[in-house]
Order: C-alpha cells, then sequence, then structure tokens
C-alpha cells in the first residue's frame, strides 16, 4: 500500500482525537497487518546524500585521539578495514 500524505492527513483528521487508531487503520488490512507500507512525502530539503571516500575514511581515522582508540578498539578498526577494502577497490578499478 502506497499512501500520500494527503491521505495520511485525511485519515487523521478523521479521528480527530484518536490518531493511533487512524494510524493502526491504516496499516492494517482485511484483519492483518499490512506487510509493506509506504508513506509518500516529500522531504527534499531534510534528505542528504552523502559519499565516503579513501581520502575521507583516512583523514577521519587521523582524528580519532589516542585514548578514543584505547576505549573503542573495535570500532576504529572497523574504520581501518574499511580503508583498507577502500585502498584494495581503488586499486583494483585502476587496474581495469
Amino acid at each position: 500500500m502506497v499512501i500520500t500524505h494527503q491521505a495520511y492527513v485525511n485519515a487523521s483528521h478523521s479521528l480527530k482525537s484518536k490518531r493511533d487508531a487512524s494510524w493502526e487503520r491504516l496499516l492494517s488490512w482485511r484483519g492483518g497487518n499490512r506487510l509493506l507500507t509506504i508513506i509518500d512525502e516529500a522531504l527534499a530539503n531534510a534528505i542528504e546524500g552523502s559519499k565516503v571516500t579513501v581520502a575521507n575514511l583516512a583523514q577521519v581515522i587521523g582524528y580519532v585521539p589516542v585514548d578514543v582508540r584505547k576505549d573503542y578498539p573495535q570500532q576504529v578498526a572497523v574504520l581501518e578495514q574499511l580503508h583498507t577494502v577502500g585502498q584494495a577497490a581503488d586499486y583494483m578499478r585502476a587496474l581495469l
């Protein structure tokens, strides 16, 4: 089911003080719960795209203070592994 913003607004106003019941009505179908509900909402200003590069990761890893490295070794290791994988991917792309 795809619910547009206006359909949700209409449903929420139909039961004024019972918005939770209205929401449940939108999520149910033939006595059961829908498996997928998409609310079509324009969030043009709320969504930002970001891209992580090998250089970004190297910079972030370089900013991690020694005490943070000691307190969060697994998290730092994940960043370092991502950096290594990114370097390998860049190297493979260069070969092609």
